[in-house]
């Protein structure tokens, strides 16, 4: 299990607890590591194809509608 969690990038620690059934594999690294280990069905995409969030208004700057 550790080697296959090291050979994905992915936490040895949450891939252990998806199999013991503790984490359901909803989202994020749990989720990728379902697909993985083929415990759901589905496709993993990559964080890039995401795109980077909208900046975020400076806290100064006060939006007026």
């Amino acid at each position: 299990m550790a080697e296959w969690a090291r050979a994905h990038n992915v936490s040895y620690e949450v891939t252990k607890a998806v199999l013991a059934g503790r984490l359901k594999g909803k989202r994020g690294e749990a989720h990728r590591i379902a697909i993985g280990l083929g415990l759901k069905v589905g496709k993993v995409i990559a964080p890039q194809a995401y795109g980077a969030p909208p900046p975020k208004p400076h806290r100064s700057l006060r939006v007026v509608p």
